[in-house]
């Protein structure tokens, strides 16, 4: 969601995965070319996040950089913060049987 919000063209994409960063510099398109394969045959997971993530990219000028995580970086801090509480909540949402049933929908009970 924050990718649709920034108008920017020229974005800094600061990140503590060298896997995301590959994703998005080095693997996709090999992976595209295989059909979305990895080298392994395996199909690639999250395809679907990927893509859109790489559309929302793919008119801008993005520089990506590697952080370490967990040495105190305030971004990637919060990051992390902002991470464990969506997780934490869906984890609840999960238990509970409380799932919204699209992005603008208000969470519903669902039968367990």
């Amino acid at each position: 969601e924050l990718l649709r919000s920034i108008n920017d063209d020229r974005l800094l994409i600061q990140a503590d995965s060298q896997y995301v960063i590959g994703v998005f510099t080095e693997w996709l398109p090999v992976w595209r070319s295989r059909g979305m394969k990895t080298s392994s045959r395996k199909p690639v997971e999250n395809v679907d996040l990927i893509l859109e993530i790489d559309e929302l990219l793919s008119k801008r000028d993005v520089e990506w950089q590697w952080v370490r995580g967990h040495v105190g970086h305030d971004l990637n801090e919060a990051a992390d913060s902002l991470a464990r509480h969506a997780a934490e909540r869906a984890k609840t949402m999960l238990e509970t049987g409380n799932l919204p049933t699209s992005q603008s929908d208000p969470p519903r009970q669902t039968q367990r």
